[in-house]
């Protein structure tokens, strides 16, 4: 058995990187990848990448499939990963791997449905592979009662080939979307209460290296919370303990902070009379209703 069949493959997905032009793409992607690395290192969790357009390949041994799985949903940039099965060779190849590992997958009495695509050029369309792999699946399982069912199946099959490498895998497991840590500028989130960790985790999702200015000691297990989605997150504590969110004092020393690290902007929890600086402010929470604002917090882990 070769190195290859020794690891464990996870097809990473990315959403709004894909529409970005070549040069900020693959500038994204690798932004993408350095992120997962640094989580991965963190957790002593060895592993390696490859690239290509629309996905990331993650590759690592079958021991660590559940700690990844476990920290991928939370990494920024991430739409969506499979763990797969990945091998070589043609469409008759590809039709007998999926019977002979259907027997596996699917129980007796399921219905199933087989899911294909395509990228590169091959002498098949995903409509043949889809039929040829359902029809190799009903043999191999002949007599188990399995049918097939292309609406509302009890499982699917999904069948990716791109260029010569062949994926198969059964779920997708959703990532938080948005852009990598990183990818913007930086900026600096005033944390008072849960709303303003609400207020940095949204301006985390869309790329910002945010530096959390908390108002005092009782703010951070918020942001270790907000670690989680990003263990470099850094935070500084006011000068002034008896501060208040709302104060001039509070906002005065944040923007001294912020210019301290040459940032791009404030971020506010304020979803009313938003204040004014001479600088750009993020009032992220502006118009939400406390019961989003609420099950975003037990989404984030607050």
């Amino acid at each position: 058995m070769g190195d290859k069949d020794k690891r464990s493959t996870i097809l990473v997905r990315y959403g709004e990187i894909g529409l970005k032009g070549r040069i900020v793409r693959t500038r994204f992607e690798e932004r993408l990848v350095s992120n997962m690395a640094d989580v991965f290192i963190d957790a002593g969790i060895p592993c390696s990448f490859r690239r290509d357009r629309g996905h990331i390949y993650l590759y690592t041994g079958p021991e660590h499939e559940e700690a990844l799985t476990a920290r991928l949903p939370k990494i920024f940039g991430i739409t969506s990963f499979s763990m797969a099965e990945e091998f070589e060779g043609d469409k008759k190849a590809i039709v007998s791997y999926i019977g002979a590992r259907s027997k596996a997958i699917l129980k007796d009495g399921d219905t199933f449905a087989i899911r294909s695509r395509r990228v590169g050029q091959h002498d098949f369309s995903s409509m043949d592979l889809a039929r040829d792999a359902g029809e190799a699946v009903l043999e191999a399982n002949d007599g188990r009662k399995i049918k097939v069912n292309l609406t509302a199946p009890d499982r699917e099959l999904y069948i990716e080939v791109r260029n010569n490498r062949n994926y198969l895998y059964t779920e997708y497991i959703d990532g938080p979307g948005g852009m990598p840590v990183g990818t913007q500028g930086k900026a600096v989130a005033i944390i008072g209460d849960r709303e303003g960790a609400v207020a940095a985790w949204l301006l985390l999702k869309r790329g910002c290296s945010v530096h959390c200015f908390m108002l005092d000691t009782s703010m951070e297990p918020l942001v270790e919370a907000l670690r989680v989605w990003h263990p470099g997150l850094k935070a500084v504590l006011c000068k002034d303990p008896g501060i208040k969110v709302e104060d001039d004092a509070a906002i005065g020393e944040a923007i001294r902070y912020l210019r301290r690290i040459k940032g791009k902007a404030l971020i506010s929890a304020r979803r009313d009379e938003p204040f004014k600086a001479k600088m750009p402010v993020f009032f992220p929470l502006f118009g939400m209703r406390p019961a989003e604002i609420e099950k975003l917090a037990k989404r984030i882990g607050l």
